[in-house]
Order: C-alpha cells, then structure tokens, then sequence
C-alpha cells in the first residue's frame, strides 16, 4: 500500500492477527520487520506500536512478565531513537523508564 490510510491498516491487522493467536514470537518479528521497511510510513509503525501499548497490561496479567518483557523489549528496540515520536504523554512511568534505558 502506498498511501498512510492502506498501509497503516494492513499493518495494524498484521500484527493483531499475531495477539489475537497469543503467538508472541510472531507477533515480536512482525512488529520488527514492519518497522524496519524501507520506505514504510511512520504513520503505520507508530500505529502498530500504539496497538501494541495497548496490549501491555493484559499481556502481562494473562501471560505473565516474561511474555510482557518479550514485548516491552521489542517495542524499546523499534522506537530506540525515536521515543519520542511514539510514546504518549499519558503512557505511565514504569513503561517509559524501560523504553528509554541506555543502552
């Protein structure tokens, strides 16, 4: 797709076809590769990154810490550099801290 609008849905129904299945290994490498497009709109990886927020707190109540780390830690690797653009002011202390731990 090569407008925002396309490309950000496709891309947002990609990666909750992976959350929805609980498979947390594709859904880790579908965010990583999609953010790693040459050419892909920042538009649509913010969005899928926004959706993946999203999914902290269940991930982490229904599928435990290591599962919800997998996760925060795929997440801090896509936006390292570019936090922020995609982390809200309202995303809460804890998360932001691991997002934007030096290396």
């Amino acid at each position: 797709a090569a407008d925002l609008t396309s490309t950000t849905k496709l891309a947002k129904a990609a990666v909750e076809h992976c959350y929805n299945a609980r498979d947390f290994v594709l859904l880790n490498s579908t965010i990583s590769v999609l953010s790693k497009k040459h050419g892909q709109l920042k538009g649509a990886i913010q969005a899928i990154v926004e959706l993946a927020i999203g999914w902290l707190d269940e991930i982490k109540k229904t599928n435990g810490v290591p599962k919800w780390l997998e996760v925060v830690e795929t997440l801090r690797s896509v936006t390292e550099g570019k936090v922020r653009l995609y982390i809200s002011v309202t995303f809460n202390q804890p998360i932001r801290k691991l997002f934007c731990r030096s290396s």
